[in-house]
């Protein structure tokens, strides 16, 4: 049922292998990849205000050691931010808080 013989040998309709996997969603990619940013005590991102463009903006960093830095001078700059801290979350759910 379903088969051909070729040369002496059946053939059959290829099925999908058990356990072959598909290709992760670029969701799924991006939660992998670690993001930091800064963020006070109950974890909401701090926004740093853009003087020139009289806007304020979410910085995200691949590199931990780039948000710790905004840490320290933000909190050099103003010692009530002495409850921040550096968040580490999944680059998707980073992206989200843009």
């Amino acid at each position: 049922a379903g088969a051909a013989l070729v040369g002496g040998a059946a053939l059959r309709p290829r099925r999908a292998a058990a356990g072959v996997r598909r290709e992760p969603s670029l969701e799924e990619k991006l939660r992998g990849v670690p993001a930091f940013f800064v963020a006070n005590a109950r974890g909401s991102p701090y926004l740093v205000n853009k003087e020139s463009e009289g806007a304020q903006e979410c910085l995200i960093f691949l590199d931990p050691q780039e948000a710790e830095k905004l840490l320290s001078e933000m909190v050099q700059a103003s010692p009530m931010l002495a409850d921040a801290r550096v968040m580490c979350v999944g680059l998707d759910r980073a992206l989200g808080l843009l």
